[in-house]
């Protein structure tokens, strides 16, 4: 975790609403089909959405994404 680059923290300002939606239920420990139906969009889509984040901040796995956003409180009013 120590890899962390702050460019990445800065390019969640470009984060879309519906990523922030997805990234909120991510950090709360909901599963993609969870996440799903809370937002009434296919698992496909949040899988797309997922990915978009990944890229975005770098990590490979939904743990490290949480650990970054929470780290970087760029979502910690939403929760």
């Amino acid at each position: 975790m120590n890899r962390i680059k702050h460019h990445h923290i800065e390019e969640s300002n470009q984060m879309t609403g519906r990523q922030q939606q997805v990234a909120v239920l991510i950090m709360s420990g909901m599963t993609n089909k969870q996440i799903a139906q809370q937002l009434f969009i296919s698992e496909n889509t949040v899988k797309y959405h997922c990915k978009q984040l990944f890229s975005t901040y770098g990590v490979n796995t939904r743990t490290e994404l949480a650990c970054i956003l929470m780290r970087s409180g760029m979502l910690s009013g939403a929760l």
